[in-house]
This record gives C-alpha cells, sequence and structure tokens, in this order.
C-alpha cells in the first residue's frame, strides 16, 4: 500500500479528508487517487523541534506515475519495497509503517 507524501494540508479548504488526501497526491505527486484513502494510523509525535498530529493515510487505487510537482523541496521519486526504504525516514512515517505492520491506529508518544 504506497503511503505518497508528506506534508501539511495547507490552506483546509471544505471537503473531506479523503477529498485532502486527493487533492495532496495531485498537487504534490500528480498522481491521480482512485480509490478511498484507508486511515492507517494517527500519530501523536513531539520530533525536529516540532509537534505533529499526522494523519496518515494509504492508498492502492491510483493512477499515474509520480512526477516531480514541487522542484524546491523534492528532486525524484522513486519506488521502494517496504521493507527497503532509505533513511531517514520523517517519524510519522515511521510509525506509519510500523502501524501497518502491527495494525496499530493510534501513535501516542
Amino acid at each position: 500500500m504506497p503511503i505518497p507524501s508528506d506534508g501539511p494540508v495547507e490552506g483546509w479548504r471544505s471537503g473531506s479528508l479523503a477529498d485532502a488526501v486527493r487533492r495532496e497526491a495531485m498537487e504534490e505527486a500528480g498522481v491521480r487517487v482512485t480509490g478511498v484513502p484507508r486511515l492507517v494510523c494517527v500519530s501523536n509525535v513531539v520530533e525536529y523541534g516540532r509537534h505533529y498530529l499526522a494523519l496518515e493515510f494509504g492508498v492502492t487505487e491510483f493512477s499515474g506515475e509520480p512526477t516531480v510537482r514541487e522542484p524546491d523541496l523534492i528532486e525524484s521519486w522513486q519506488w521502494y519495497p517496504l521493507d527497503e526504504l532509505p533513511d531517514p525516514l520523517f517519524k510519522p512515517r515511521q510509525l506509519a509503517l510500523a502501524s501497518l505492520h502491527d495494525s496499530r491506529l493510534l501513535n501516542d508518544a
């Protein structure tokens, strides 16, 4: 289950969380989410000098290949097996992957 992009939902607009996932996937990676995003986990994390309440979603139904839409933030997109992801990973992303493995919805560190 790919878990595409990181980052805040900027300038919250009206709509559901699923709408926000679809919009962010298109804005950040040029990928159209065609299925229903699945909530993978909710993480309460204090890391990097900031407090994050991260809602991590996964999708299995999408169209298109990721393209660089924000070159000031990312150089390229690549697909990796979940057990071969590059280091370091953003802490909420680490927790989302652990949640997939352990079927744990809440990470309240």
